[in-house]
């Protein structure tokens, strides 16, 4: 069983440590990080999770455009990772990764 770890967020990381430390230490580790970014402020927010925030064994995106969405998109985050149903995009089409 892998862990999976969600990060969430309406805009890109601006405190703390590089998001690509903590990325590297967490695939290193045996985890798969999945994004579910809100997409209100900044468009290129899922190109930015797919790039940056997503890695690790079946990793996927969930882009969302407002907050009202975010319950729902939870549930359908959960789903995909407890029935293990691999990579995948649940954004309207955008792309996904697989890193």
């Amino acid at each position: 069983m892998t862990d999976a770890l969600g990060v969430s967020g309406d805009g890109p990381s601006n405190d703390g440590d590089p998001i690509s430390v903590a990325k590297s230490r967490a695939i290193e580790g045996g985890s798969t990080i999945n994004g579910l970014p809100i997409t209100i402020q900044e468009f290129s927010l899922g190109d930015y999770h797919i790039s940056n925030v997503v890695g690790g064994p079946d990793s996927s995106v969930i882009s969302i455009s407002g907050y009202e969405q975010f319950g729902l998109a939870i549930l359908r985050k959960l789903v995909r990772e407890i029935a293990g149903t691999g990579a995948g995009s649940d954004d309207g089409g955008s792309r996904l990764s697989e890193k």
